[in-house]
């Protein structure tokens, strides 16, 4: 945003505490970063344990939104920490060091992820918008305006300790597979593969 790498930051966050903390910020990079530590911190948003951020080009324009994952739910308390996280996206103000600028916000989800933990960026189908893996395991494709595409629920158990910790995609011999990490902090490394139908859940 000022011609040099900046970064976007998390900070405050407490597991035990989805009420607050959670800060978002935008470190605006020095002119000459080599020379001096001092990075300008402005503040974009607050969301209770807001564990991922990842910058990405969602919706195909060629500019950069910010997205934000929680990992568990507002008012989600142990051992099970029910309650559905609100993944957001941030848009880059046209004046962002305006101490007035206001990041504009939308919620891609709020009603399928609990206890997220893996947000990774691929590109599924083929065009300039990046599309989303969550750890469920779930796709978004927010250019499509599609809300999350189930594809397999990760490991059984009881919660939080169930599902995937992390999720990539893969490609071998022109086969497309998912690798995660079973249950969530688990110990298992596990291959996915598509079921018979598309609209079947991965095997």
């Amino acid at each position: 945003m000022t011609g040099h790498i900046d970064l976007a930051i998390a900070s405050d966050f407490d597991l035990n505490n989805s009420t607050s903390g959670g800060t978002i910020s935008w470190a605006e990079a020095p002119s000459d970063p080599t020379q001096s530590q001092d990075w300008t911190l402005h503040k974009i948003d607050a969301i209770p344990t807001t564990h991922r951020l990842r910058w990405a080009d969602i919706d195909g324009d060629g500019k950069q939104e910010l997205i934000a994952l929680p990992i568990a739910g507002m008012g989600s308390s142990p051992p099970t920490y029910s309650g559905t996280v609100q993944m957001k996206v941030y848009t880059i103000p046209a004046a962002p060091k305006d101490a007035q600028a206001t990041w504009k916000s939308q919620i891609l989800d709020d009603t399928h992820l609990e206890v997220a933990h893996g947000l990774r960026l691929v590109d599924w189908d083929g065009d300039k918008a990046a599309d989303l893996l969550t750890d469920g395991i779930d796709l978004f494709r927010p250019s499509l305006n599609k809300g999350a595409e189930h594809l397999w629920a990760g490991a059984p158990g009881q919660a939080p300790t169930r599902g995937s910790s992390d999720v990539v995609l893969g490609n071998l011999a022109g086969m497309r597979f998912l690798a995660t990490i079973d249950p969530w902090h688990g110990t298992d490394a596990v291959i996915y593969t598509p079921g018979a139908q598309p609209s079947a859940l991965w095997t």
